[in-house]
């Protein structure tokens, strides 16, 4: 038996994606200038060699933290089942062995530098696929049932990296959302880590159309309370809006005008509902309440 053939199909695959030149991201590029000074790729070079160098850890987790492209082609190798400790331990303990240096491409066309990875930095990256977690098999079933293999791989990319555990509110609930969602829409794939983000952050309830809707007259309030702000800034400044007691919301507009976009359908496809606010009239209390007929309100008004 061949040595290639011997080796875990996944460790194989991680190989393959690898051997071409791991390209240093945006995060790794900002974060090493940052921490070093090092701009040029010579000095970038120097420091990924540089074993000894504090920061090398935290550059070298950046650079082989798994890209979407990676987790696609090994989602294709796992079974439903999740794959054990020890299936894990081997696919470890390969890669040690057959990619002490992974290859980084610090400029176009340039030689790859080959960086010291060890066995620690080998399991952190292999975590962080998540090769033991166990979708459950309902969610599987429904995923293949209402999307395409594409999609659903995708899907279960998503899944998978999600720190959510599926109730079986959970699983009704998103039966629903992949029976009408519309999967060609631009907004279909950020709304589903939107809403899995959601969910998570929602926990277990008793309802989840209930938990939900609180959550947009939430984000509602907020938006109300930032253009509040919004409208009292362009009628003054910030100085005297301090001295007032005013405090100024740490909170993104778009983004909670999306988050508010998002929650707005997620209500009206998988409830069926639309968003309610409260429509009680806000009352202002003029002082003039104890007045009595027209003619008393005229003069107190005058």
């Amino acid at each position: 038996m061949s040595d290639q053939a011997s080796r875990p199909p996944v460790a194989l695959q991680i190989e393959a994606l690898i051997q071409p030149g791991l390209q240093l991201t945006c995060d790794a590029l900002q974060y090493i200038e940052s921490a070093t000074g090092r701009t040029t790729p010579e000095k970038i070079g120097r420091f990924l060699l540089d074993v000894d160098e504090p920061e090398q850890e935290t550059v070298l987790d950046l650079i082989l933290f798994p890209d979407e492209t990676l987790q696609l082609k090994i989602e294709t190798l796992l079974a439903d089942d999740a794959m054990d400790a020890s299936g894990v331990a081997l696919i470890h303990q390969d890669l040690c062995r057959h990619l002490p240096r992974a290859p980084v491409m610090l400029s176009e066309g340039a030689k790859p530098v080959l960086v010291p990875v060890d066995d620690d930095a080998w399991m952190r990256f292999l975590e962080r696929l998540k090769l033991n977690r166990r979708l459950p098999v309902e969610l599987t079933r429904l995923l293949r049932s209402h999307l395409d293999e594409t999609d659903c791989l995708r899907a279960r990319v998503m899944f998978r990296n999600a720190q959510l555990d599926c109730t079986s509110a959970h699983i009704s609930f998103w039966d629903k959302y992949f029976a009408k969602m519309m999967a060609a829409s631009d907004r279909y794939w950020p709304c589903l880590k939107f809403t899995l983000a959601l969910l998570d952050e929602i926990g277990t309830v008793v309802s989840l159309e209930n938990a939900i809707m609180a959550k947009r007259l939430r984000c509602q309030k907020h938006l109300q309370q930032l253009e509040d702000f919004e409208y009292k800034w362009a009628r003054s400044n910030m100085e005297t809006l301090m001295m007032q007691g005013v405090r100024m919301p740490h909170i993104d507009k778009a983004q909670l005008r999306q988050a508010i976009g998002f929650l707005d359908h997620i209500l009206l496809v998988v409830f069926e509902r639309p968003a309610v606010f409260d429509a009680a009239p806000r009352t202002i209390d003029l002082g003039y309440a104890k007045k009595e007929g027209l003619a008393d309100l005229f003069k107190a008004l005058c």
